[in-house]
């Protein structure tokens, strides 16, 4: 059946072979015959693979919560071993917000799929994540894209077609394990051996492609072996970030944050920024973040949010973007860096001595550029609400969007102008409008300034 399928893409023989022929594949099953499942199966089956030290696993399923605690621990547990999850993004799309757990964490590759003519797969699910919303910006979720319809080894000899990103994922995996195969044991393969550094690597093997994808549709890119191979082979661990660079003026790559000019007395722009460091499972910032300006720095007033320690090899940075009131009518783009420098913990989470950690520290550049724009006039501008909107996924309802006759008819794709209410919001911006969001009360806005609250 469907696991059959998926393992014969990673490791089968014959006809319609594998990737990596020689890996050895282990089975754990979690649902029942009726495609039931539980939390516990999991968890078993996952204590099960940190007990054989397996590499990767491969999980072509998903489910919209995103807020079970124990099995959110338990993936933490597998990547700060060392074990990297691939799971698919779902094929929820066209709809936005629709990524599947645990695709949507970052500490698993969430993987995306093209259809047969190669092309962003209209059923592939969307970002953004729905974990932040409604206080911060959502993460990409989906890291890659690879093909989604797939001829694999049939029951009983031949091949059988299969589509879906539950076949998208079983490709980077058989990847993976082909070339993990084929870096000999030590010091060099143990270091490829972590969540991050197998992103990384799946980062530099990969190319955008072309047309309208955002980075919430095809994250770093489309996966190339070649390109793949060529990274494993000159991989050091380091520090990076996703997305690379923050250019917001790089549409329709960067939507929704390049769909939109920034100008003064607007609600801030919020940004989120993943952090992979491959170089200590855990570790922290050594400095407060940095913003130089290369020109019209006074034009952006750039500020920042941790989320901590990076804990199993992960962390996060919120960037929050403003125009000062002094450039209310300035037009222009405004272009620098941010700088951000971590230093390695030791296991327990203590610090290092000045001397190591200063030694061992690492940083990370991600070039920034915005367009500012003249602060329009209050009839142009509207206030989407999101901080009073329903949360997801402690309750499911009817979908939003009617239009969309071929996605469930219930909704847990949180109510966002970048999500379920994306074509009321491209509809809106066609019609001259600038929507801004709000992500806290009411206390905290100037209504003078805006034509209209969206409720």
């Amino acid at each position: 059946g469907h696991s059959s399928f998926m393992a014969g893409v990673i490791a089968g023989r014959g006809e319609c072979g594998g990737f990596a022929p020689d890996a050895t594949v282990l089975f754990a099953r979690v649902f029942d015959s009726q495609q039931q499942s539980t939390t516990k199966w999991f968890l078993e089956a996952f204590n099960y693979a940190l007990r054989k030290k397996v590499d990767l696993i491969n999980l072509s399923v998903g489910g919209p919560d995103f807020r079970d605690a124990p099995f959110l621990a338990k993936v933490r547990a597998l990547a700060a071993s060392g074990v990297l999850i691939a799971s698919g993004s779902g094929n929820s799309g066209p709809a936005w917000g629709s990524l599947l757990n645990p695709a949507d964490d970052a500490l698993t590759v969430g993987v995306a799929g093209t259809d047969i003519s190669g092309g962003l797969a209209a059923w592939s699910s969307r970002g953004e994540t729905l974990w932040e919303n409604p206080h911060g910006a959502g993460r990409m979720g989906v890291d890659v894209i690879t093909h989604g319809e797939f001829w694999g080894a049939a029951p009983g000899g031949g091949c059988q077609h299969q589509w879906g990103t539950s076949v998208s994922c079983p490709v980077v995996v058989g990847v993976l394990a082909m070339l993990l195969s084929s870096v000999a044991p030590g010091p060099r393969r143990d270091a490829l051996r972590s969540p991050a550094a197998l992103k990384q690597v799946l980062a530099r093997g990969s190319a955008r492609m072309g047309g309208n994808a955002s980075h919430l549709e095809q994250g770093v890119g489309q996966l190339d072996v070649g390109a793949t191979a060529r990274a494993f082979s000159t991989f050091a661990p380091h520090l990076s970030a996703q997305p690379a660079s923050l250019d917001l003026t790089d549409c329709p790559y960067l939507w929704p944050y390049c769909d939109q000019p920034l100008y003064a007395t607007a609600q801030p722009l919020l940004l989120n920024v993943t952090l992979l460091n491959s170089a200590a499972p855990r570790s922290r910032l050594a400095a407060p973040p940095r913003w130089i300006a290369d020109a019209n720095g006074d034009a952006l007033t750039v500020a920042f949010a941790s989320a901590g320690d990076l804990d199993a090899w992960v962390g996060f940075l919120g960037v929050r973007l403003s125009v000062p009131a002094a450039a209310a009518r300035w037009s222009g783009d405004v272009a620098g860096r941010i700088e951000i420098d971590v230093e390695p913990l030791h296991p327990n989470g203590s610090a290092l001595e000045p001397a190591a950690a200063a030694a061992a520290t690492l940083r990370v550049t991600v070039p920034l550029r915005v367009r500012v724009v003249p602060t329009p006039p209050r009839a142009s501008r509207l206030l989407f609400d999101i901080f009073h909107s329903s949360q997801y996924p402690t309750g499911f309802f009817p979908n939003d969007d009617i239009s969309q006759h071929n996605v469930e008819l219930m909704d847990w794709n949180g109510d966002s102008p970048f999500t379920s209410f994306r074509s009321l919001y491209t509809e809106l911006r066609a019609a001259g409008y600038y929507v801004e969001v709000l992500r806290s009360d009411f206390s905290t806005f100037d209504a003078s300034s805006y034509g209209a609250l969206l409720l």
